[in-house]
């Protein structure tokens, strides 16, 4: 029988529940007519006896039915079921305004509901602990996914949601935001560009850009990274351009290089062309070097070509020779 049986019953024989609800007062018309018909008072508790059993058939039903949908409800919370379970409670909160004059099954239903409410917690638990650990993991996107289902389950229970999973559930958004801006952020803001080889930032960059417009943590994370990147490799190129003597082939040049091939296609792309214009000016100003250094040599200036000699020997490029 299914749930809205009861209610059915119940609709069907609203009237005669009433009339037997009465029975006592013996002062109506109607108890008075009742209790002189033999055969009418057999015939009216009759029906009021298969109203009470119709009715009483139908709520077990309801509880039950409303109880096996929350034991059966998986890791993955269901938002339909999780629907027809809230409506179910609902359904279940009514009957005992109606089942409070009939019947002696209000216990019951409140039964029912605190252990549907305690199973729907404990699924809602697991669930809550299985998107920590995207969060720890850095799968944002699976975890930002979860967030919004459990939210939006949340919305669905309303009253029937406990304070502490609520309270939970704020946490988890809590969790997500310090994982994202406060810890990822400063993993990769700290890391040197040599350790891109190992922990490429292509992994995160890609993952925060593909859902930066879901959410705006992930669009300042993706953004405060990418900037905390350019500026470590810019200054890695300032830096092969102030080594002394200058060559492509300095430790900078390597390992900005190196790390560049760890970077998203746009990213790289741009500082690929960085690159090239640093590798420009350090051709420059090795022609320029090697001009003065001719026009030092040439000058028969003893001092000046000291001076120079004296410049490249402490230079950072020569200190290791």
């Amino acid at each position: 029988m299914k749930d809205k049986n009861f209610f059915d019953a119940y609709k069907e024989y609203q009237n005669i529940l009433f009339k037997k609800r009465n029975a006592n007062d013996t002062g109506t018309p109607e108890m008075t007519a009742l209790k002189t018909s033999n055969i009418v008072d057999e015939q009216f508790f009759q029906q009021a006896g298969q109203a009470i059993n119709a009715i009483n058939v139908g709520l077990d039903a309801l509880l039950e039915e409303t109880k096996n949908k929350a034991i059966i409800l998986g890791h993955e919370i269901e938002k339909d079921t999780i629907k027809s379970i809230v409506e179910n409670l609902n359904r279940m909160e009514k009957a005992k305004e109606f089942v409070s004059q009939f019947l002696e099954k209000v216990g019951h239903i409140n039964k029912c509901t605190e252990e549907v409410q305690i199973l729907l917690a404990e699924r809602i638990n697991r669930f809550i602990d299985g998107i920590n650990v995207l969060i720890s993991s850095n799968n944002f996107y699976e975890a930002d996914k979860k967030i919004d289902s459990i939210t939006f389950v949340r919305d669905l229970l309303g009253s029937h949601c406990t304070e502490d999973i609520s309270k939970q559930i704020d946490e988890l958004k809590t969790n997500q935001k310090t994982a994202v801006l406060t810890d990822v952020v400063k993993k990769y803001s700290d890391m040197d560009i040599s350790e891109y080889t190992l922990q490429p930032p292509t992994d995160i960059l890609h993952q925060f850009g593909s859902i930066k417009n879901t959410n705006p943590i992930y669009n300042r994370a993706y953004n405060e990274i990418k900037k905390a990147i350019f500026t470590k490799l810019r200054t890695e190129l300032d830096k092969a351009k102030s080594m002394t003597p200058l060559t492509h082939d300095n430790i900078h040049i390597r390992k900005f290089e190196s790390a560049v091939k760890h970077l998203p296609r746009d990213m790289k792309r741009i500082l690929e062309e960085e690159l090239r214009h640093c590798k420009e000016d350090i051709d420059r100003s090795i022609r320029d070097n090697d001009n003065r250094l001719n026009d030092t040599c040439n000058s028969d200036d003893l001092n000046s070509i000291k001076s120079l000699l004296e410049e490249y020997k402490n230079s950072d490029g020569m200190r290791n020779y």
